[in-house]
Formats: structure tokens, sequence, C-alpha cells
């Protein structure tokens, strides 16, 4: 997804989504911090963080997550650049 921010918040949420894997409900959360750092976590795994400064305010910004089904791992792309 694309996000153009005007701010940081502590704990900002930027987006949420709901899915299942097998029998349980798990949900993927997405939140930034006052630093443009950004984090991920689906509720199965450890999550992820990217680096200070990574999400830019004023611009536009490409945010890519993959996970492998099959191991559980997670990605976070921000403009092309593999954070984690």
């Amino acid at each position: 997804f694309w996000m153009y921010p005007h701010r940081f918040v502590e704990s900002s949420p930027v987006f949420w989504a709901q899915f299942r894997l097998g029998t349980s409900p798990n949900g993927l959360n997405v939140t930034t911090d006052t630093g443009g750092i950004m984090y991920v976590n689906d509720g199965t795994t450890a999550g992820l963080a990217s680096s200070s400064g990574a999400v830019k305010l004023y611009a536009w910004n490409h945010i890519a997550i993959t996970r492998d089904n099959s191991t559980g791992t997670m990605k976070l792309y921000i403009n092309g650049k593999l954070m984690s």
C-alpha cells in the first residue's frame, strides 16, 4: 500500500486487516512511531520493525509486507528496501 504521512504519533495505527490461519483468526497490525519507525505484527510471530526514519513525512511511501505461510516468516519493504 501507499501512505503519505503528515505527522507521526506514538503507536499511530496505519493499517489493520483480519485473516484466518487454519482455525485461528489473526490480524495484521501496522503502526508507526514518532521517529518514522514502522512496526508490523501478525499475532503469530515476533513482529517486525523498520529503522528510524524509514517512513518519510510529507512524501509518498510504498509499504509492502510479505508472509511465507509455510514458515511464518514475514518481510517488510519500505520504498523497495528490505527492512527486516
